[in-house]
């Protein structure tokens, strides 16, 4: 997610334990504010001696563990409205809450006091290599010049097929739609169909991930069954007034492509992967073009979604473009 918050470092406390940030203060004389955070695994288990951070952008940093009931509190000044609150336990994926916490304030502390913040970590299982690319700004994939039609696009190439790409595979089949722009609208209104070459390719459009959780916000594995034949995506998708990067959710979609079925139609080999975050459409002189993100497990049949972050098998791809996330 390219954010500042994801940009803050842990520092090491020691070899064996955890890693952790610090809670921020903007200045003495602003109000107290206090978290009490709470730490738990997927089973509502409490984790204890959980390194643990909260803070308000990057003015002071304030940290603690949890106790045995996997409660910590952590109390600093600050002029912030913006709150972070972050853990990290070994064997786990961090997580992380960051959002407006605060209502109001009296004379010397913040309201709510104490915020109570409940951070779930979900158990790192299996890691895996995958295809995993994150465009940026700095990439972008445009719509060849046909304008209106549909092309494919091989996902393992991250390239159109041909003629106007190198991919071979047709993954998913895309065409994109421009709406019309408002007199001040820099960005004009669009959507991108995206649909698949297979009977038992598709979509399912995970349950939007809160800002406030795990690093991996898409599932473990991909589901068997339940995925859509086509999807729409808009670049509009802030409209329900949240505001971006503090309070949305962080969107997942799951696929399934270059599937196969045996004659009474169950699957008998496919590929899996995610769609992390909200696909961006734009619009140039030039054409349409698109930026996703996406990572696509390699290994036939296997539907294990935890990148390894360390094994990119897309092995010509700067650094750059790799995603921050598992």
């Amino acid at each position: 997610m390219g954010n500042h918050v994801q940009h803050m470092r842990f520092n090491q406390i020691n070899r064996t334990t955890l890693l952790f940030l610090g809670l921020c203060a903007f200045s003495c004389g602003s109000p107290e504010q206090k978290l009490r955070i709470r730490v738990t695994d997927e089973s509502g288990k409490p984790l204890k001696d959980a390194a643990c951070m909260g803070g308000w952008w990057k003015d002071v940093f304030v940290d603690g563990t949890t106790d045995q009931n996997g409660v910590v509190e952590l109390t600093a000044r600050t002029a912030r409205h913006e709150t972070l609150a972050k853990a990290k336990v070994p064997g786990y994926y961090e997580s992380e809450s960051y959002k407006f916490m605060m209502t109001s304030s009296t004379m010397d502390h913040w309201e709510p006091w104490p915020v109570e913040v409940n951070l779930v970590m979900k158990k790192i299982r299996s890691p895996h290599p995958m295809y995993a690319l994150e465009p940026g700004e700095g990439m972008r994939f445009t719509f060849p010049k046909a304008a209106g039609a549909a092309f494919g696009f091989d996902l393992m190439a991250a390239d159109w097929v041909v003629p106007y790409g190198k991919g071979i595979v047709s993954d998913c089949v895309l065409s994109v739609r421009k709406g019309e722009a408002k007199e001040d609208e820099l960005l004009p209104p669009g959507t991108m169909h995206l649909a698949f070459s297979n009977s038992a390719d598709g979509i399912i459009a995970a349950a939007d991930a809160p800002l406030g959780g795990s690093v991996l916000a898409s599932p473990t594995e991909a589901p068997i069954s339940g995925y859509l034949k086509e999807f729409v995506f808009s670049n509009r998708p802030l409209e329900d007034g949240l505001f971006p990067g503090l309070e949305s959710p962080r969107r997942v979609w799951v696929f399934r492509v270059r599937s196969k079925v045996d004659d009474k139609g169950n699957v008998v080999s496919a590929h899996y992967g995610k769609i992390q975050g909200q696909p961006v459409i734009l619009f140039f002189p030039q054409g349409p073009a698109f930026r996703m993100t996406w990572y696509l497990n390699g290994t036939k049949n296997e539907r294990n979604l935890e990148w390894d972050q360390k094994t990119n098998l897309f092995s010509k791809l700067d650094h750059s473009h790799w995603p921050g996330s598992p």
